[in-house]
């Protein structure tokens, strides 16, 4: 019970960031899907890895905290659907990919869609 409340937990912050984002003015697109695929490729490849840290860590920190209360998780992670060990070239590959697959979440913050985008490819992994 306690896993559930705090899976929801993460999720209902997380859902917390996946909003249309609000420009001040159309044509701002800073911090959106558009603009994170607007990058050169070394500066979108940085921003994917400090997204993808930031994730690892908060599930890492989640597993520490299941296991000072006496649950175990099983090796399963609780922000991802699987765990799987993943390079940052492949994590930026399938961002890259479910960005320019998606268009028409392009106005939402680039950070959920980098989330969305490794969620999605782990889900399909056997």
């Amino acid at each position: 019970m306690r896993r559930l409340v705090l899976v929801l937990v993460v999720v209902g912050v997380l859902a917390g960031f996946y909003a249309p984002h609000s420009a001040e003015a159309d044509n701002d697109i800073s911090g959106t899907g558009q603009w994170l695929l607007g990058l050169n490729d070394s500066a979108r490849f940085y921003y994917i890895v400090g997204v993808t840290d930031g994730l690892g860590l908060s599930d890492s920190t989640l597993e520490v905290i299941f296991k000072s209360r006496g649950l175990d998780n099983a090796g399963r992670s609780l922000i991802f659907p699987k765990k799987r060990n993943l390079t940052y070239g492949q994590i930026e590959a399938i961002t890259t990919k479910y960005l320019r697959d998606h268009p028409e979440q392009w106005g939402y913050p680039a950070s959920s869609l980098v989330y969305q985008a490794i969620w999605h490819a782990l889900d399909k992994m056997p």
